[in-house]
């Protein structure tokens, strides 16, 4: 066990990763700052619920348009050229979005957010699926990419504790922050230092390479049905509660990965989770009672990132060490379609209690059909 811990603990003791680490959270609340910013619609011009969430749409969309061209350019230029100008992009377009947002011309307001996801899921793509691997040895790149998802997992209600937090005591500055993220983003990127590699003369412009990983089909379904629920949940956001709950199970989870002894019965823990998880999420919903409630939403936390580093390492066991790429940035996108469908839904569409249990209950069943198809295709 102690042997166990030190290996986990070695990466966390290397400043270039934990350096590339904070680059990935920085990254990540650029993104999920602009779901609490629209949900408490603090643009310039105030805009419809039902068009933030086609701005939530578009940017989950968004995040496949540039993949393809992902092994390409990795592999022709330089990987953190590529990262750094995504980001820059990203920052372009979302101050051009604050503008388009004040004159409200909507068919624009789509296209930048479009453009954004775009940018946003290159760099992710970039950094998550390449960058900080390649500051690793060979061996340690499984658990490299262990820390990248729980990293993101814990971004996620990190963002809307960070918005009520800046709301609350700067209000002035809410629209600041996605800026300053991106910055310190890019400025920690600029302090690393990554090895020279020659150029390939003879790449796809186009491929699935380091995108889509499509025997994970299954996996990448099962994903999306999760996360919706996570985004489906946080559509009904209104206070900072259930995001620190929800951060605070995350959190537990993540320590006790420290101390957990390393197994392969990932189909056996994949079910029990998934119970878990529809037991906490009935009871988030159905409980009167305020404390059980708020129980139930750590609980939740625990489950989901049990879950995700459940899924994660179904990805990674499931294809080649030359695959891992592709599969990590495989569920990178799983991950990110399902928060932003779900965060679509909520907020496109009315709900009362009834209607929210009984949507939530048809995307668990649907996924515990899939949880078991899964087992038994891997049987």
């Amino acid at each position: 066990m102690e042997n166990s811990l030190l290996s986990k603990l070695y990466l966390l003791r290397q400043p270039h990763f934990v350096c590339l680490l904070i680059a990935n959270i920085l990254w990540d609340l650029s993104a999920y700052y602009l779901i609490p910013l629209g949900l408490f619609n603090h643009y310039p011009h105030i805009i419809q619920v039902s068009q933030q969430a086609l701005y939530m749409l578009f940017f989950g969309v968004g995040l496949f348009a540039l993949g393809a061209f992902n092994n390409y350019l990795v592999q022709v230029y330089r990987r953190r050229t590529i990262c750094i100008v995504s980001q820059i992009c990203f920052f372009v377009v979302f101050a051009l979005h604050l503008y388009a947002t004040d004159v409200f011309f909507a068919p624009l307001n789509h296209i930048l957010r479009f453009a954004m996801g775009a940018f946003w899921g290159l760099s992710k793509m970039v950094l998550a699926g390449t960058l900080i691997t390649d500051k690793c040895k060979s061996a340690d790149r499984s658990l490299a990419n262990e820390y990248i998802s729980w990293t993101s997992r814990l971004s996620f209600p990190l963002a809307f504790i960070l918005y009520f937090g800046v709301a609350r005591f700067f209000i002035s500055g809410v629209l600041f922050v996605p800026i300053i993220t991106v910055g310190l983003s890019i400025f920690l990127l600029l302090c690393v230092k990554f090895p020279f590699r020659v150029p390939y003369e003879e790449v796809k412009r186009c491929s699935l390479d380091r995108f889509f990983h499509l025997k994970d089909v299954a996996l990448f379904a099962i994903t999306i049905f999760i996360t919706f629920i996570v985004g489906l949940l946080f559509a009904q956001v209104s206070q900072i509660s259930l995001s620190v709950l929800f951060f605070v199970g995350l959190l537990l989870s993540f320590v006790r990965l420290f101390f957990q002894v390393e197994t392969r019965l990932l189909k056996k823990e994949l079910l029990i989770e998934s119970i878990l998880f529809l037991g906490f999420l009935g009871g988030s919903i159905l409980s009167e009672n305020t404390l059980l409630t708020n129980f139930c939403y750590v609980l939740l936390g625990m489950t989901v990132g049990n879950l995700g580093r459940i899924l994660q390492q179904f990805f990674t066991f499931s294809v080649s060490h030359a695959e891992r790429s592709t599969a990590q940035n495989t569920f990178i996108l799983g991950r990110e379609l399902g928060l932003y469908v779900g965060l679509f839904v909520g907020w496109f569409f009315t709900f009362n209690r009834v209607s929210l249990l009984l949507l939530f209950l048809c995307s668990v069943v649907a996924m515990g059909v899939l949880v078991l198809c899964k087992i038994k295709a891997s049987e």
